[in-house]
């Protein structure tokens, strides 16, 4: 079970990964806030509040979150968004069930994510929508 399941991770950060190369043309780098909260944009604090839904178990209410922002800059708001996921993939399955969220929904979340950012993702191939 636990290869299984590592098994199932590393797919899911290398969909997410591959998705990022594909659709902002370059290798995805990790979100990081800057170290003064004055310094923070729209997105950071999207960033922040999505990242402290998913510590309390929220996932679904993040999630919902993300959706209903990625009308704001489609490339900021891309980056966030696979990288929330990826952050959320490093929860261990029962984290994830704690949250009703389970890890095929992971995979399934970023696929509408993709698809609601233009991109569609089905078998491992990315076409611009």
């Amino acid at each position: 079970m636990a290869f299984e399941n590592d098994y199932i991770m590393r797919m899911i950060k290398e969909a997410a990964r591959a998705l990022a190369a594909f659709a902002l043309g370059k290798e995805l780098p990790p979100y990081e806030l800057p170290d003064e909260k004055e310094n923070y944009t729209d997105t950071d604090r999207l960033y922040e509040m999505l990242i402290h839904l998913a510590d309390e178990g929220k996932i679904n209410e993040a999630e919902n979150l993300l959706f209903e922002n990625i009308n704001s800059g489609i490339d900021d708001i891309f980056r966030l968004g696979i990288n929330f996921y990826l952050y959320i993939n490093e929860f261990s399955n029962d984290r994830l069930d704690e949250c009703n969220y389970p890890r095929e929904e992971l995979m399934e979340g970023i696929k509408d994510f993709a698809k609601m950012c233009g991109v569609e993702m089905t078998d491992g191939f990315f076409e611009l929508l």
